[in-house]
């Protein structure tokens, strides 16, 4: 990218426009690997002050440095301003933190190692000096000290990427490409809450220890019988069309509850997290909710590109995993991405229903009942009885035909 911010100059006339109350109509689309620290330090100077809006379209990447230049993306006003950056469900950002490429065949001498320090330091200055930028009319920055952390813990020969919803919520990042969610269920509702209450603190799973809200969720393992029931049974209507009352899984010795309102084109939330003493709205004024896109509603690490997938079945967290299933003679028979799907039932027996959608599109039902005090969970594998392998990482065995099946983590590559 060196060259490119004195091209971006050249353009200002045309790409910055003002609609008479913003710069809301002034957009620049990115779709880069990185490159040059200096320039692209400098282009998203120039996107901050400028109030230019970012987006990167379908299938898209930026990465390195042009994910900081896509933070900064925002409209600007005299008396509108917010933020501006969207990324599509298949698109790629990805943060990691600044490198020095050494040429091995050249000598340096004091003068080189002095220099490079120098514009080392000035560089991450002026890094922190975008990232430490108030966000129009909010109490966040451009980007949060936990994104920045993450990012400067990711060595140049790695990428931190953005995959999941509650690294959009977390850090104030839209995400086109998605379908609507127009009908929730009742788990949606308390995922809304937990995902409300924590994007301007950290992301939902780190503040969870409850499995059902963290990549636990995917795993062929029995649930907890308390968690399934909370996040089910647990959530009540107010007996007003679409507002609910949900108490979270962290509640306990502080209490942490909310009422979200899923009528609207948004996510209403009000709610109170004693233990951050963080408070939206006010539960006690009806109308008194804070107004949120509706992917708040998601599972927190379901993955925004399974979330695109146009399904005939509902679920309340997906993800892509690696998908095996191995012979009684150990031979793997299958082993490829698949789309896993799980739901929360509750009723008399309470059970986790796993779905694994095989790329030929047939599918494998698991169902896996809650822990219950000394008794083995109950298991059926596509309505035949099974068991958990619980030396075997996240599998199950079918008895009737002595197959195992197991879905694993992929890499976040």
């Amino acid at each position: 990218m060196a060259g490119d911010f004195e091209k971006l100059v050249e353009l200002e006339d045309q790409l910055v426009v003002s609609n008479g109350e913003s710069t809301s109509g002034s957009l620049i689309c990115l779709d880069s690997p990185g490159g040059s620290l200096l320039d692209g330090l400098k282009m998203a100077r120039f996107i901050l002050e400028r109030g230019v809006g970012t987006r990167i379209r379908e299938d898209a990447e930026c990465q390195s440095i042009c994910a900081v230049m896509f933070m900064m993306g925002n409209a600007r006003g005299a008396e509108v301003a917010f933020l501006d950056r969207r990324m599509h469900a298949s698109s790629t950002l990805g943060f990691h933190r600044p490198y020095l490429t050494i040429d091995e065949a050249r000598q340096y001498g004091a003068g080189d190692v002095e220099l490079a320090y120098d514009i080392g330091i000035g560089s991450i200055y002026e890094l922190m000096s975008l990232a430490n930028t108030p966000t129009p009319w909010h109490d966040s920055l451009m980007i949060e000290p936990d994104l920045m952390e993450l990012m400067a813990g990711t060595p140049g020969s790695d990428m931190y990427l953005i995959r999941t919803v509650e690294q959009v919520t977390r850090w104030q990042i839209g995400v086109d490409g998605l379908p609507g969610f127009e009908r929730l269920t009742k788990p949606n509702v308390m995922f809304a809450c937990e995902n409300a209450l924590n994007s301007g603190y950290t992301l939902t799973s780190v503040r969870n220890e409850d499995g059902l809200m963290t990549e636990q969720v995917f795993e062929l393992r029995p649930a907890n019988g308390w968690s399934v029931d909370n996040a089910t049974r647990g959530v009540a209507s107010k007996g007003e069309s679409g507002r609910y009352a949900t108490t979270s899984p962290r509640s306990g010795y502080s209490s942490i509850s909310c009422e979200v309102d899923t009528s609207t084109d948004f996510i209403g939330v009000c709610g109170y997290d004693e233990s951050s003493d963080t408070r939206l709205g006010n539960c006690d004024v009806g109308d008194d909710l804070r107004y949120f896109d509706r992917i708040y509603s998601q599972h927190p690490v379901s993955d925004l590109r399974a979330l695109a997938v146009p399904l005939d079945v509902e679920f309340d967290a997906i993800s892509f995993r690696r998908c095996r299933v191995v012979s009684m003679s150990g031979d793997a028979t299958d082993d490829e991405v698949c789309l896993h799907l799980v739901s929360l039932v509750s009723g008399s027996q309470p059970k986790v229903r796993h779905l694994l959608q095989w790329q030929s599109g047939a599918r494998t039902v698991i169902e896996i009942g809650v822990e219950v005090a000394e008794k083995s969970a109950t298991v059926f594998v596509n309505g035949q009885r099974g068991e958990v392998l619980v030396t075997a990482g996240s599998c199950v065995r079918n008895l009737a035909s002595g197959n195992q099946v197991c879905s694993e983590n992929l890499s976040r590559d």
